[in-house]
């Protein structure tokens, strides 16, 4: 089976036929964000991995909690690097992101993927950005990040050992179950440069 993950899919062309880039789906995975390191066949491997992605998205919480503080009330409504968002837009967007991944994993994990039309996807996240974000303050936006962070782990211990090799397609791209948990800190990696 041939697999793709983030790390090299500038090479193809998303399955809805658009050559054009998702928001960040279509990006290299960053360094930081291990590519898939090959499937545990052992509880040992197992444990190994579950133990590195559990210090991985670990730490990813302690990043975005620490650039919310730097942010702080005073440069939420400060127009972000991201012309479509301001910083607290920008925060929501990587929180509900967190939400996201929460209920993805067990979908991958299952061999599903999720897959909404990127023409419609694309502007839809914008526009949630804007709207979902309309009230948010940084004290509701952590609530929102750790809620999704805290389903991210729970889904994390629950996958059993021989779902470690699923993958699906998830917004036109072959992804790994292993590379679905990295793209937590790819996406806090993705959009932090923005925030100022």
């Amino acid at each position: 089976m041939s697999t793709t993950t983030r790390a090299d899919a500038d090479d193809v062309t998303r399955e809805d036929g658009d050559d054009g880039p998702a928001l960040g789906a279509l990006s290299p995975m960053p360094s930081s964000a291990q590519p898939a390191s090959g499937v545990p066949t052992t509880t040992a491997e197992d444990a190994a991995l579950r133990a590195r992605l559990r210090e991985e998205l670990e730490g990813t919480r302690v990043l975005f909690h620490a650039l919310v503080a730097e942010v702080g009330r005073s440069g939420w409504t400060t127009r972000s690097g991201n012309p479509a968002w301001t910083n607290g837009q920008l925060l929501w967007h990587v929180a509900i992101g967190a939400r996201f991944a929460s209920r993805l994993m067990g979908r991958v994990a299952r061999g599903k993927g999720v897959n909404p039309p990127m023409r419609l996807f694309d502007p839809l996240n914008a526009w949630m950005g804007r709207v979902g974000a309309w009230r948010s303050t940084p004290e509701s936006v952590l609530r929102l990040y750790d809620s999704g962070m805290d389903g991210v782990l729970a889904a994390l211990e629950a996958v059993p050992i021989d779902a470690w090799q699923q993958s699906a397609m998830v917004l036109g791209v072959r992804t790994l179950l292993e590379d679905a948990f990295h793209g937590v800190r790819w996406h806090y990696e993705t959009h932090a440069p923005d925030i100022r």
